[in-house]
């Protein structure tokens, strides 16, 4: 019996330019109803559900007032989408009429926000990091079945962007330990009605430009060598982590 609240309002107008015929509203055929997003109606009795797969074969689920065109609720909804031909007639000529598609979601089935995997998220990458990358991957599950999650980011810096659809979050502008060396920004994940948060904390680490170090300066060794024997072992290190070092000999005779 409640009326549904559809916006903009449905209304219809004969274009004629001398007679403006009045109008009439009607559904114009039957209710397609979503198979695939199927309302759980385990909280229902076993009389009431009885009734609603009897009475849903032969009545519609909502009706329509034919003159102020106001959609009513008749039976309890049976899937998350109801799809609806709107037809508004002429007085004077039923022939002639319009139709529209209504589309009617029940929001009443999405119950459930969704859930990030982490309370937070945390990680530390270098400011030589290559823009265009991605930094870290968030994720989200929700219990409604059906549910498309979406992720957005709030990033007050510009800094980060996201895969709406993935939750893989990239770096979209070069980073300066000097400038600013930590992120906070958050993540969204939405259903489409409902919405989660989750804090991403992102610590940028400083690459030094030291050159590497010899660990030893001078080496004395005998003359007695021959060809191609071993004198001396020369170690360097680097304050860079996982750094490769390559040796090699500038003035030798």
């Amino acid at each position: 019996g409640s009326i549904v609240p559809i916006s903009p309002r449905i209304y219809a107008y004969d274009p004629d330019l001398t007679l403006h015929a009045r109008v009439t509203y009607s559904f114009h055929g039957p209710e397609y109803l979503s198979k695939a997003d199927q309302i759980d109606q385990s909280h229902l009795s076993a009389g009431y559900k009885q009734y609603l797969d009897t009475a849903s074969q032969n009545n519609p689920i909502f009706n329509i007032d034919a003159n102020t065109a106001e959609v009513k609720l008749v039976l309890f909804p049976t899937a998350e989408e109801i799809y609806i031909l709107v037809q508004a007639s002429q007085v004077d000529n039923p022939s002639r009429y319009g139709v529209a598609l209504l589309t009617i979601r029940v929001q009443g089935s999405n119950i459930n926000a969704p859930v990030f995997s982490r309370s937070y998220y945390q990680m530390v990458i270098p400011e030589v990091f290559p823009v265009g990358h991605v930094v870290t991957a968030v994720f989200a599950t929700d219990k409604d079945s059906g549910s498309a999650i979406t992720y957005s980011l709030d990033d007050p810096s510009k800094t980060f962007d996201i895969y709406p659809d993935t939750g893989d979050i990239i770096l979209i502008r070069e980073l300066s330990y000097v400038l600013k060396n930590s992120y906070e920004i958050t993540a969204i994940a939405s259903d489409g009605t409902l919405e989660s948060r989750v804090a991403v904390y992102v610590q940028v680490g400083a690459v030094l430009n030291t050159p590497p170090q010899f660990l030893n300066t001078s080496l004395n060794v005998t003359a007695e060598r021959r060809q191609g024997e071993f004198i001396a072992d020369i170690d360097a290190r680097d304050s860079g982590e996982n750094t490769t070092l390559v040796y090699s000999l500038l003035n030798y005779n």
